[in-house]
């Protein structure tokens, strides 16, 4: 997980210029690009969990500055450092600012100037408690911010409960409300809501909640609650009966193959078991599932098995390309002694056939396998689509363990591995975690 010999052997992350004299590389900064039909590009967050260097990247993998903002070297407006542990929202950033999660124990929202690489502002979500925030959307003019921890001595601060969305004002940089997903779990008594990815359609938010206890050791069924934007109030639940540990989630492109937008959208959802204090997930509630995006409250399609899936639990990430083809992220599992490492695995599903197959594996070890995305249409003008603009777009997964970012194209038998690209060797950390911009 480390990246390079001077930090192993000076304990430090990259900040420590003390170690023998090393000075980080300067930040390449902004970019200026325009956006078209499929956004900017991709945004990658590279990371040995003690360090961060966050690189963009086009929509075709080629990189535009490695090394945009970090935690190695100053940035400019950046007071408080980036953490090891920064991710990426899951919704797609069409605004002139990149928005970065800093999630335990910061519990900081960094938003950083595309163009310029000048960080923005910084917004603390901690509300008094470690409340670890792991996903954001813009609502108009707001910033809703999904809070994983619940506190468990709330009535210090304003808005200090946590287990809830948090809604910020851009504008003024301030908190103004909160939406307590604490009912969702009203059923379950002694689990908390633990709200992790969210997926928003033009009037609604879905919130996946995982429902852990407080010491991680059990879980109760992982459940989808749906929010009108509007009232900002829940306006159903659904129970993912049998399933864990759900903390994987995406929707379905808003455009098809042919350029069209889609009436309805689906969701899918990504379960990896229950780790009950443990590094291996119970497989038994593991799976994949996808839900249609009614009005009335979400509507489970299908599931998909473990066995469907290569007999690995399911990973932290998931994608869907335009076509209705899926790229799942799959966990491996530490060895014990007797058995080695069980690597990671990507898996292609196909959405509207029985048909799962893995792409490639992580070379041997487990848990390396990061964020997957694909380079979908994100807007539409009245001008024709091009057809050129209508052929299978790349996929990009993050290989920590091999330090690349993998291109996917799709062939005659589905995805595989055309190149694998470093992004950023100067400060050498592995990728991470994938986000469009």
């Amino acid at each position: 997980m480390v990246s390079g010999s001077r930090i192993a052997v000076c304990g430090f992350t990259l900040f420590g210029a003390a170690c023998g004299g090393f000075e980080p590389p300067p930040t390449t900064g902004g970019v200026s690009v325009t956006a078209g039909r499929f956004g900017r590009g991709h945004a990658l967050v590279m990371s040995d969990y003690q360090s961060t260097n966050v690189a963009l990247l086009d929509c075709e993998g080629h990189t535009l500055s490695p090394a945009f903002v970090s935690s190695a070297a100053a940035t400019p407006g950046l007071s408080a450092p980036l953490s090891g542990d920064v991710v990426l929202p899951g919704e797609s950033q069409l605004e002139a600012e990149l928005a970065l999660i800093d999630r335990y124990p910061a519990a900081v929202v960094t938003l950083v100037d595309i163009v310029t690489g000048s960080v923005s502002a910084q917004l603390d979500v901690s509300t008094g408690f470690r409340s670890n925030p792991q996903d954001l959307v813009h609502v108009g003019d707001e910033l809703w911010v999904s809070r994983y921890e619940t506190n468990a001595k709330p009535g210090k601060l304003p808005f200090d409960a946590g287990g809830d969305i948090l809604v910020l004002d851009r504008r003024a940089q301030a908190i103004i409300d909160r939406i307590d997903l604490a009912s969702a779990v009203a059923d379950a008594p002694g689990f908390l809501p633990r709200p992790g990815k969210m997926a928003r359609t033009d009037n609604r938010l879905y919130v996946l909640l995982a429902a852990y206890d407080a010491s991680f050791q059990s879980a109760a069924a992982s459940r989808i609650v749906q929010i009108d934007l509007e009232t900002r109030q829940i306006v159903a639940t659904h129970v993912l009966s049998g399933l864990s540990g759900c903390s994987a989630l995406t929707l379905e492109p808003r455009f098809d193959a042919a350029g069209d937008e889609r009436p309805m959208r689906r969701l899918l959802v990504g379960c990896s078991g229950a780790f009950q204090g443990s590094s291996t997930p119970t497989l038994k509630d593991s799976g994949l599932v996808m839900l249609a995006t009614d009005p009335a409250g979400p509507q489970e399609l299908r599931r998909w098995t473990p066995a469907e899936l290569g007999d690995r639990p399911v990973g932290f990430d998931l994608t869907i390309d335009e076509g209705g083809r899926a790229l799942v992220t799959t966990m491996g599992h530490l060895g014990d002694g007797v058995s080695s490492d069980l690597p990671d695995a990507l898996v292609e599903v196909r959405l509207d056939a029985p048909t799962t197959r893995v792409v490639f594996t992580t070379d041997s070890r487990s848990f390396e396998l990061g964020g997957v995305r694909c380079t979908t249409m994100l807007t539409h003008t009245e001008s024709p689509v091009a057809s050129d603009e209508l052929v299978p777009r790349d996929c990009f997964a993050a290989d920590g363990e091999r330090g690349v970012l993998r291109r996917l194209v799709r062939g005659t038998a589905g995805y595989e591995v055309a190149e694998s690209l470093v992004v950023e060797a100067a400060i050498g950390l592995p990728p991470r975690w994938l986000g469009r911009f």
